[in-house]
């Protein structure tokens, strides 16, 4: 071993499908949809390995000493693979962006390589850079043979490294590189755990309080015009008195669970996307609005409806007041509530209308 050398054990889960998954106009939710699963693959490292690298579509792990047990690699990988499927599940249920990207999130799956050797840390800054021969291999194992996508794969050296027998369960391959012949590797495919990953945790949805302030308007624009308004928070200020700006993540797709700020003259809110059911002519938004006191807990609902002349809209906001000040709020602060959200929903009918009759003024003459 040359000076300055280290043994330990390489560990590279790698997202399958990336790159058909990331592509054109999608770019940004697919990298925070790819950047949320790599955050879920560092959470669920229960063998606590290093991280070295993030690779795009991979994380380079490593852990220096004699190597873990194959079954204990296996379970490793197997934690890996549900914790990543359940996620991605998690990611369907909630989604409500129709993009490619939000919408084809199941065609990606995980490998796992696991490789032993030599290897040298080199710190820069404040990271540590791994270099060495076997580093390179365990890069190149990623580039094989396999039918399959979903895998766990043992190399030779770590298969010796760990004096324990072939494993049963697993597939034996034999790949060739340039500059690095012919390797042997153990393959323990990953599929059959689809039927094991579990659900995702339950939501849990607001509650809608008593004695609400209700809202009706007919809007002459068709039912996914005002859906979509709902969701452009460059346009929110448009339709919402005083509303000056909205801070938001702008790579995040719509989801449930996704948040924005609201930043009034003099006051903010939080709002938080709640639930979101769609049918073919109807669509329920509920949002989590939490706003400065004497307001405790609020909600809004969107309901909106397909009508002959355009769409139906029922709004509804109901709150939860602080303790000892309900008589106070109602009294005080419930007519200007009242007023805010009767002037944002006419907000919300005059910019849906204006956005319908330029759609109208350009569309082609017969």
């Amino acid at each position: 071993m040359k000076t300055g050398e280290k043994v330990g054990t390489l560990l590279i889960p790698d997202i399958s499908g990336f790159t058909e998954f990331v592509s054109g106009v999608e770019l940004l939710h697919s990298q925070h949809i790819i950047a949320e699963l790599l955050e879920i693959i560092i959470d669920a490292n229960n063998l606590r390995f290093e991280v070295s690298e993030i690779e795009g579509d991979a994380i380079l792990f490593y852990r220096l000493g004699p190597p873990p047990s194959l079954q204990i690699l296996k379970e490793q990988a197997e934690t890996f693979y549900l914790k990543f499927h359940q996620y991605l599940r998690q990611i369907k249920r909630d989604t409500i962006c129709k993009c490619g990207a939000c919408q084809n999130v199941g065609a990606l799956t995980l490998k796992v390589i696991a490789h032993f050797g030599e290897m040298s840390l080199t710190k820069i800054k404040n990271r540590v850079k791994l270099i060495g021969k076997d580093v390179i291999v365990a890069h190149r194992l990623m580039k094989n043979h396999v039918p399959n996508s979903e895998y766990l794969l043992i190399s030779q050296a770590l298969l010796k490294a760990s004096d324990e027998n072939f494993p049963a369960p697993m597939q034996e391959y034999r790949e060739k590189y340039s500059h690095l012949g012919e390797l042997i590797i153990y393959v323990y495919t990953l599929s059959h755990l689809r039927s094991q990953v579990p659900p995702p945790p339950e939501l849990h949805y607001c509650i809608q309080f008593p004695n609400p302030i209700g809202i009706s308007k007919q809007i002459q624009a068709p039912l996914e015009s005002v859906h979509a308004l709902l969701f452009d928070f460059e346009k929110m200020p448009m339709w919402n008195p005083g509303l000056v700006k909205v801070e938001y993540d702008a790579t995040a797709p719509a989801r449930i669970g996704l948040s924005h700020t609201c930043f009034f003259d003099g006051s903010t809110s939080s709002v938080t996307l709640d639930r979101v059911l769609e049918q073919k002519n109807e669509v329920l938004v509920t949002n989590r609005i939490k706003i400065p006191a004497p307001i405790l807990h609020g909600s809004a609902i969107y309901h909106l409806k397909r009508e002959s002349e355009g769409t139906g809209l029922h709004f509804i906001f109901s709150y939860k007041p602080y303790p000892l000040i309900g008589f106070l709020l109602d009294k005080m602060v419930r007519p200007r509530l009242a007023r805010m959200f009767e002037e944002a929903c006419e907000g919300l009918k005059r910019v849906a209308e204006a956005m319908q009759s330029v759609s109208e003024r350009e569309k082609p003459s017969v």
